[in-house]
């Protein structure tokens, strides 16, 4: 019997096994270890799935990081851009009205003072994500981006959504910052993610690929087929019943409500209930060079059907082969954006020559499709009292909740990284997590 056993290789869960000072095992579905965070090679190609960069602020994951890599990483400024009315303006627009018309920047600096007047400097309370819109950036900044980019990336009406996710995803500059980005081009982009660092070789893959050799019982291509909560042992494809003492979960929560037995028909229930947003990855290999020097670009306009798009090559040339160039489209859908993926790679091969990024002439070399069916765990009005549920049931049969998904959380790879040590050391101290 292994006293505690992981599912998911992801980086909480990869994280959890590295801190802990006890027997366990590591038990993942896919080929390679990285959760959502792996790196697809094609044809000499590299894609991550998502548009991934590493930003970490607190010391252990920074000590973590150069342990594992030490100097085989990039760092660098992010050029994060918008591409809205046909001009690219600096990430975010909050800041950056420079470049666009008059009438534009003038409609969003009256919206922004006129929501102070009316709300104040800093508003306390807020119902929704639109109503944190409308009161803290104003009509005109609500209009032109925040309102119809928020709605493409997270695919639900946004006062369906409530503001527990942001934290410090969302900048909020002061009004001289605005001013400043309305009357001349930033020098660079502002937030928690300005600069970054990536790995020279193998994408964002190989942090994670990184942490294997100090982990131990990593079990891959070993998807989790059934629990069973009375007996506690899970079924393993390919291997025999395994039993434990304690079960870290890394799974999305309605995968592991759906795997689990016996599991209350109320708590079935709230998870059904659990939205989510999905996404496609559409990348396009080119027989081109330096196609863009940008890392990231955004489009709010429903003109387009992704709402960003990213570069590798420019976070590490050794994402794509010598002389070439790719793109990649991020595409979201959920229940309230349905999109066919029939025609998704010559609908965005449309789009992006509709954007200039690809000229009719580019001779396509590659085209690829990653699918991630949970890219956003949705605060909803509903999710926090069904992940509390869910949660208390499961902890009292000894299987606890690490990771994005599995705390139904918008984590970054950092946070990820800390929930997976914060669980290993009330694990190392003998104790479950607080509930």
């Amino acid at each position: 019997m292994k006293s505690i056993s992981i599912l998911g290789a992801g980086p909480a869960g990869l994280s959890t096994g590295y801190h802990l000072d006890r027997e366990y095992s590591i038990w993942e579905k896919n080929q390679q270890v990285g959760g959502g965070c792996r790196t697809e090679k094609v044809n000499g190609f590299s894609f991550d799935y998502g548009g991934h960069i590493f930003y970490p602020r607190t010391k252990p994951v920074k000590t973590l990081i150069r342990k594992l890599l030490k100097n085989d990483l990039y760092c660098m400024p992010r050029e994060a851009w918008i591409y809205l009315k046909d001009i690219y303006t600096r990430y975010p627009f909050q800041a950056n009205l420079y470049g666009h018309s008059v009438d534009m920047v003038k409609e969003c600096l009256l919206g922004l003072m006129q929501a102070k007047l009316k709300y104040g400097e800093k508003p306390g309370r807020f119902s929704d994500f639109k109503d944190f819109i409308d009161k803290v950036f104003g009509e005109g900044m609500a209009k032109h981006f925040m309102i119809p980019f928020n709605k493409k990336q997270w695919g639900i009406p946004l006062n369906e959504m409530t503001v527990d996710w942001m934290g410090d995803f969302v900048p909020i500059p002061s009004l001289e910052e605005v001013l400043d980005g309305s009357l001349t081009m930033a020098p660079e982009c502002m937030g928690i993610n300005a600069s970054f660092i990536y790995p020279k070789k193998g994408g964002i893959q190989t942090i994670f690929n990184s942490l294997v050799p100090f982990l131990q019982n990593v079990n891959t291509s070993s998807p989790v087929r059934s629990i069973s909560l009375n007996n506690k042992s899970f079924q393993v494809q390919g291997h025999s019943t395994q039993h434990y003492e304690t079960l870290v979960s890394s799974l999305p929560l309605p995968e592991l409500v759906r795997i689990s037995d016996p599991v209350p028909s109320e708590v079935k229930a709230v998870a059904e209930k659990l939205k989510w947003t999905s996404l496609y990855v559409v990348n396009i290999g080119i027989d081109r060079p330096d196609i863009s020097e940008k890392h990231r670009v955004y489009y709010p306009e429903e003109d387009f059907v992704f709402h960003k798009l990213g570069y590798y090559q420019n976070q590490s040339p050794d994402m794509v082969p010598k002389g070439q160039s790719a793109v990649s489209a991020e595409i979201s859908f959920s229940e309230y954006r349905k999109i066919d993926k029939t025609h998704i790679i010559e609908r965005t091969v449309k789009d992006l020559q509709k954007a200039k990024v690809l000229s009719s002439d580019d001779r396509i070399v590659l085209t690829h499709v990653l699918t991630l069916p949970y890219a956003y765990a949705l605060y909803d009005h509903h999710r926090g009292r069904a992940v509390a549920r869910i949660k208390e049931f499961f902890e009292s049969h000894d299987v606890y909740l690490c990771g994005r998904y599995a705390q139904w959380e918008y984590q970054n790879m950092e946070q990820n990284i800390l929930a997976g040590k914060a669980m290993a050391e009330r694990l190392n101290a003998g104790i479950g997590p607080k509930k």
